[in-house]
């Protein structure tokens, strides 16, 4: 492979360069020579038990808090987690969860008196988890039933379960690791009322011991499909006593009297508060989603090139999974930048910080749900393009599948979640149809008018096709279209229930609406960062990506543009099918460099078909003959001769 990388159109570090920035290109270096001095983070030989994976993972992700304290005057959120997604994903996470959601939550919805377990958990001296999850009620927030009593005697509160369906579970950290959660419970005052969901930091076990306290159950949720080094348990709680001070308080707070006080009286900012929450850990689960495919293309491109050197035909059916690939790497940073920006909001009452928070919202969840559904797409297609070497264990491509699922589910189920974008679409249609310019701070509607519907397709070679700027045109159309169709279909079902209406609408108008709506918001920033390339070359194949991206993406909507009206005739079909045969055969030659530019090191990679030197049959050879027992005949041989004697 080797010699075939002499020959790339273009420099492949150049690339890496521009897609981390030349200060995080020489951060990256450091952090991987830092974790390169633990050998424990790429074990060698037999896979780990379930019970070794989780204390490697366990061990990982301490090395990763001592790298945090030592670059925490350089380095980004980004840059971490997306490093150790590629070296350790349950070492990640479980770092993630303490360093980002905990303390995120803090920070978000607590106020100074919680301060100070923010630098409790910097120095390391406790260990966050973030409990929300229940196992009868999943993240559905209205059915919880973990309560919180207000006693006003001993000015404190009492934790319960109620039963088994409440118990807290599938929490990161809290199988074995965990002394401090926040916790999320109905807050109830007898004789008074509950006043909902609230959250609660709780210290569930001795920092010393690391045992439970007493009045907390924990239980580690064992061996699971995927994701076998995150430190997942469930926790039930009984008469568990903790003081008045460790509720949560920014939105509401109990006076000395014991009674329930609103902090934050407008509902609107209340709601946005809450959601400022989870902004940075939906785009975490980009940045891991994205990791993940990112390292199942690596492993595919190198094993497909390694097995024919002039260029394997499976590879051109990759390369549109490689344009989302680097359409997610560059989409990440940018969106991740604005959490910087939600603490100023915050602060603000005016309609413009409003806005941005909704807008910032619907952006996070459709971000999550689209690219865990195309990265379980991409990641299921390299383990096929690699066929029968992808279910060796070595090859490292199965587990990633089983891995890289659960993104579709925790942190909210996609088609739930991606509702969320569309209800905040949908609010939008009626100003739209009055004509009333739609403005939002970060650009995403934009474009929105009335008037966009009377535009039609007109295009007179395939260039003018593929050009960003069209693509985007094509984009505005659909979701203007998409989003009267959803709302002409939720007039026409008025006389059923608002459950009903925005099930039946969703299935169809709203949920490509969502995602039309994302994809659209996604070209628009990552073109303008692809701008910015100064060398000809990165940009020009860049753009190919981009270009790929959208209209490989826009196939799933080609009935609406007829349907609408916007195109006649067979040209705008035939466009985006030969458009995607082009640009997928002009991509291949620089599939091996598009995918070194993006690959962790060689010493963190599992697979033996995914190395930069090749020589992938040489490296099974190696893998396979020194499993254990694989020369030994097993005690039940014996058995076996018995069984055939009586035949």
């Amino acid at each position: 492979m080797s010699e075939t990388t002499e020959n790339r159109p273009f420099n492949w570090k150049s690339m890496t360069k521009f897609l981390l920035q030349s200060g995080d290109v020489e951060l990256e270096r450091e952090l991987y020579k830092g974790l390169q001095k633990d050998p424990i983070l790429y074990p060698v030989g037999n896979r780990p038990t379930h019970d070794e994976a989780t204390q490697i993972s366990v061990r990982n992700s301490f090395k990763l808090c001592e790298l945090r304290k030592l670059f925490s005057d350089r380095i980004t959120f980004t840059a971490l987690f997306k490093l150790t997604s590629h070296v350790s994903v349950g070492a990640g996470m479980q770092d993630g969860i303490s360093s980002a959601l905990f303390v995120g939550a803090l920070n978000s919805v607590g106020t100074d008196r919680h301060l100070k377990y923010v630098e409790l958990e910097k120095r390391g001296e406790i260990i966050g988890a973030y409990c929300l999850t229940e196992i009868g009620h999943g993240s559905d927030t209205r059915s919880m039933r973990t309560e919180a009593v207000y006693d006003k005697e001993s000015r404190g509160f009492v934790l319960n379960t109620p039963n088994f369906e409440a118990a807290k579970c599938w929490s990161g950290n809290v199988g074995r690791i965990a002394t401090h959660a926040v916790v999320y419970a109905q807050l109830i005052i007898p004789d008074d009322g509950n006043y909902g969901l609230q959250p609660f930091v709780v210290q569930i076990r001795d920092t010393r011991t690391l045992l439970p306290r007493p009045g907390v159950t924990i239980a580690h949720l064992g061996e699971k499909v995927g994701l076998n080094g995150v430190d997942n348990g469930v926790i039930i709680f009984n008469n568990f006593r903790i003081p008045k001070e460790n509720l949560l308080n920014r939105l509401g707070d109990i006076n000395d009297e014991g009674n329930y006080v609103l902090e934050v009286a407008d509902t609107r900012k209340q709601y946005a508060i809450a959601l400022s929450v989870l902004f940075g850990a939906r785009i975490s689960v980009v940045i891991l989603t994205v990791a993940n495919l990112t390292h199942a293309l690596v492993i595919a491109v190198r094993c497909l090139f390694n097995q024919n050197r002039t260029g394997h035909p499976r590879i051109r059916t990759l390369m549109p999974h490689l344009a989302i690939a680097y359409v997610g790497t560059i989409f990440s940073p940018l969106v991740l930048q604005l959490r910087t920006q939600l603490a100023n909001v915050l602060e603000k009452d005016d309609d413009s910080s409003t806005k941005m928070l909704s807008e910032m919202h619907a952006i996070a969840t459709a971000a999550k749900s689209i690219f865990s559904w195309q990265s379980r797409d991409g990641v299921k297609e390299c383990v096929e393009a690699c066929s029968s070497l992808a279910y060796y264990r070595d090859s490292d491509l199965v587990r990633l599948k089983s891995d890289n699922e659960a993104n579709c589910t925790y942190d909210g189920e996609n088609h739930v979640l991606i509702q969320q974008t569309s209800n905040w679409l949908m609010k939008l249609w009626p100003e739209v149809a009055k004509g009333t310019i739609v403005d939002f701070p970060l650009g995403s509607v934009s474009f929105l008018n009335k008037e966009v519907l009377n535009t039609t397709f007109h295009v007179s070679n395939m260039q003018q096709f593929m050009d960003l700027n069209n693509i985007l045109g094509y984009y505005r159309w659909l979701i203007t279209y998409l989003l009267k169709k959803s709302h002409d279909k939720h007039v026409r079902l008025l006389e059923n229930d608002q459950f009903s209406r925005k099930n039946e609408n969703q299935v169809y108008y709203r949920k490509s609406l969502s995602v039309a709506y994302f994809e659209h918001f996604t070209i628009q920033i990552v073109s303008l960062k692809v701008k910015e390339a100064a060398d000809d070359e990165i940009r020009t194949v860049l753009t190919k990506l981009l270009s790929l991206y959208g209209i490989w993406n826009l196939q799933k909507f080609v009935p609406y543009f007829y349907e609408g009206g916007y195109v006649h005739g067979s040209l705008f079909a035939e466009y985006i099918e030969d458009s995607i045969l082009l640009l997928n055969h002009e991509l291949e030659k620089d599939a091996l460099s598009l995918v070194n530019a993006i690959a962790s090191p060689d010493v963190f990679g599992w697979s033996a078909v995914g190395y930069s030197g090749g020589q992938i049959y040489e490296r099974l050879e190696s893998a396979i003959l020194q499993q254990l027992g694989v020369f030994s005949t097993p005690a039940w041989i014996s058995a076996i001769k018995n069984l055939k004697s009586k035949l």
